[in-house]
């Protein structure tokens, strides 16, 4: 049974290392289970239907309210007035502010009326209902005036949403962008660890051919010292690699949520195509990033409008008209209020301003200097992108041009090494000289992935810039 199962092991283990797992089914698993990106993801959703909430401020209401009095203070004159009364008020109606600084309320109010202890003949009017049909109207002339401060209070909701969305957006790219390089770092050390190890071998070869000869007395002792220097260094080289290697598995790993310095999958390796943008390239009019702060710039501004209107002079135009019945039966008063037979109606303007003038204009400056200072840091902010996005290229360039000279120097040392090989087959050389050889060949190759990763790195960048 323990024979069996230690086989089912060897045969899964087997079967994991061989598995080999592709750039894009690594980026759905990092999505599906990187904590960061979730919640990114997430917070995005909840700001795009946040957005909406700037509608809250402009949206119709209902509204209702219901008052219940009982009077029992003493009467000058119980006669006339009773010596007591009790009323039950009720309203109900919708009301609305727009955009343009003028709000309403349309709404209906019935009202019962007891009043007790009143003697004949003054007791004919003991209990009434009263009916009222109303519209109220007001309209900001100064302070939010014509909807300046509500226009402005509707950017700031909007904009923060919008802001918060930009954010997330930008933290989910990055979180795919880390996972791209992240993959294809790995592939770079595992690369360079192979080609070290062959390396290494190679260096063996050398020391124990330099040994031999200093054993047969045809080779001077330094020569093995120097062989053996040269072995430890490269020993150290393979160390240095494997160490990267584990380094690139912890991050590829931790993306993904596994702790754990080894990825037991298999990954493609980094082609050529990998190491330059993709023809759909577009560079996007502004990062969301940058998006971001311009947003949260316009939510700046429109503060320091809120911030202004609040130390501004009040001056309302206000209307009113309502319909009034007063009837001892309820159905008749409710009936009778919509009739023109009792109609009230007022006009006026209310008006309101600070003594302190000198203080006003001064926190009217200090509300100007956010905005400023908001555009300032939004001009900055796009200068530092435009210039990181032009060092990149240019960067990537540079990398690039480097990358070819390597690849050259990799074909001539690798023909070099095949011609060598063949002057061997034939006689013509020693085995030392095409160990040497192999080992030009393979630091050309290490060369060559040094300026890979370069490139690597500055994409990674460049991709912070891609458009949809």
């Amino acid at each position: 049974m323990k024979k069996l199962f230690f086989g089912l092991f060897l045969t899964t283990t087997s079967v994991a290392w061989s598995q080999t797992l592709s750039l894009e089914a690594y980026i759905n698993s990092v999505k599906n289970s990187n904590e960061a990106y979730k919640a990114a993801n997430i917070s995005a959703d909840s700001a795009t239907a946040k957005i909406l909430e700037a509608d809250l401020i402009t949206m119709p209401q209902v509204f209702a309210s219901f008052m219940h009095v009982d009077d029992q203070k003493p009467r000058s004159n119980p006669t006339l007035y009773g010596t007591g009364l009790t009323n039950d008020s009720f309203s109900f109606g919708v009301q609305q502010q727009n955009r343009y600084g003028t709000s309403g309320k349309l709404y209906y109010s019935l009202d019962y009326t007891q009043v007790k202890g009143l003697s004949a003949p003054y007791d004919a009017g003991a209990e009434t209902y009263a009916g009222t049909p109303a519209v109220e109207l007001k309209q900001s002339l100064w302070k939010n005036g014509f909807g300046a401060e509500t226009r402005a209070t509707e950017v700031m909701a909007e904009n923060s949403q919008k802001a918060t969305l930009m954010g997330k957006k930008y933290e989910q790219k990055a979180v795919v962008i880390q996972a791209e390089t992240a993959y294809q770092q790995l592939a770079l050390a595992r690369e360079t660890v192979r080609i070290q190890k062959e390396a290494l071998e190679r260096y063996k070869k050398i020391r124990e051919w330099n040994a031999r000869r200093v054993n047969m007395g045809l080779a001077d002792k330094a020569d093995l010292l120097q062989a053996e220097a040269a072995l430890q260094l490269k020993t150290l080289d393979v160390q240095n690699a494997v160490e990267d290697e584990k380094d690139a598995s912890r991050k590829f790993n931790s993306l993904r949520s596994v702790e754990s310095e080894t990825v037991l999958e298999s990954i493609q390796e980094v082609q050529t195509k990998d190491l330059d943008l993709p023809p759909y390239f577009k560079k996007m009019e502004e990062r969301e990033d940058l998006a971001a702060l311009r947003y949260s710039k316009d939510i700046a501004h429109a503060s320091s409008k809120v911030d202004e209107h609040k130390v501004l002079p009040t001056l309302d135009l206000v209307a009113s008209a309502s319909l009034h019945s007063t009837e001892k039966d309820q159905a008749k008063a409710v009936s009778q209020s919509f009739k023109s037979d009792y109609p009230f109606w007022s006009l006026g303007v209310n008006f309101s301003a600070p003594l302190d003038v000198f203080t006003t204009n001064k926190l009217r400056g200090a509300y100007s200097a956010d905005a400023m200072s908001a555009d300032l840091s939004y001009r900055r902010k796009k200068f530092e992108n435009e210039k990181e996005l032009q060092d990149l290229l240019k960067s990537l360039e540079d990398a690039k041009a480097r990358l070819e000279l390597t690849q050259k120097m990799e074909k001539l040392q690798q023909e070099k090494l095949a011609y060598e090989k063949e002057r061997l087959f034939k006689g013509k050389t020693v085995t030392y000289q095409v160990l040497q050889f192999e080992i030009d060949y393979a630091n050309a190759q290490l060369m060559r992935l040094r300026e890979e990763a370069r490139i690597v790195g500055i994409l990674a960048g460049l991709k912070t810039y891609r458009g949809e």
